[in-house]
């Protein structure tokens, strides 16, 4: 009989290593990689980020959201999922607060790197206990 419980994902933070978005190879060196550390789906980090969402989605009414509010919706989201950053500066400066991060998630040059941080908090293979 399989134990379900030997697949349960983890509510601690994952360091997601960052990717060249053109060659796939990982950023950093193996001594220094690049990470953002990000909760996932079986967090209460999530969670909670999740129904502030939905409490702004049922404030809003029956008005559709424009896609700059869904942009913003998204990256709020994976803010509030980002716990940090090892070895990666922007702009000469370690991102540190929620503003940081909102700022890089929101600059099109860096499209990748919230593309690569919105897979990897719903990629269950990243929270799977060890």
């Amino acid at each position: 009989m399989f134990d379900l419980n030997t697949l349960e994902l983890s509510d601690q933070a994952f360091d997601l290593r960052l990717t060249h978005p053109s060659n796939g190879l990982p950023l950093g060196t193996d001594a220094e990689p690049v990470v953002i550390s990000i909760y996932g789906t079986a967090s209460d980090v999530y969670r909670d980020a999740v129904s502030a969402l939905q409490l702004k989605q049922i404030k809003r009414g029956k008005k559709q959201a424009t896609p700059a509010e869904t942009k913003a919706d998204t990256v709020a989201l994976i803010v509030a999922c980002t716990a940090g950053c090892k070895n990666l500066k922007v702009d000469g400066k370690v991102p540190s607060s929620a503003a940081d991060f909102t700022s890089m998630y929101n600059n099109l040059k860096f499209s990748w790197v919230l593309e690569q941080v919105a897979g990897g908090l719903t990629d269950p293979a990243n929270f799977l206990a060890q």
